[in-house]
């Protein structure tokens, strides 16, 4: 673009920033009503979950497995998230936990990791 490069140049530098301000609060926007969902229990974290499933960067689910599960997860007993997953075969029933938890990818070692945020009660 010859003398106006400088100016491209910078206009890039400055959308960038803008973008990275955009994401940062959405990210906040985010947390705060999750906190206010999990204040409000698991129906509405439900609700807050099912609002927020069209977004890709934040992947967040329910889980219900059974206390038996739970006090294994409590405990330590789960090395990874698949045995976790694979334990939670419970009945209609028995869903009496529930685990919130969030997808994230791992850039490092380009795989999925999984975060267990909240513990819920289905009293």
């Amino acid at each position: 673009m010859g003398p106006l490069s400088p100016i491209n140049d910078l206009a890039g530098v400055l959308i960038q920033q803008y973008a990275d301000d955009l994401d940062k609060s959405l990210e906040t926007v985010f947390q705060q009503e999750l906190a206010e969902a999990k204040l409000g229990g698991l129906e509405k974290v439900q609700s807050f979950i099912s609002s927020w499933s069209h977004s890709d960067d934040y992947k967040y689910d329910l889980l219900a497995i059974s206390s038996e599960s739970a006090n294994k997860l409590l405990q330590g007993e789960f090395r990874t998230f698949d045995e976790l997953y694979e334990s939670a075969n419970v009945s209609p029933n028995d869903k009496e936990v529930y685990v919130l938890y969030r997808e994230v990818r791992n850039q490092n070692r380009k795989e999925e990791i999984y975060i267990i945020e909240t513990l819920f009660l289905n009293e």
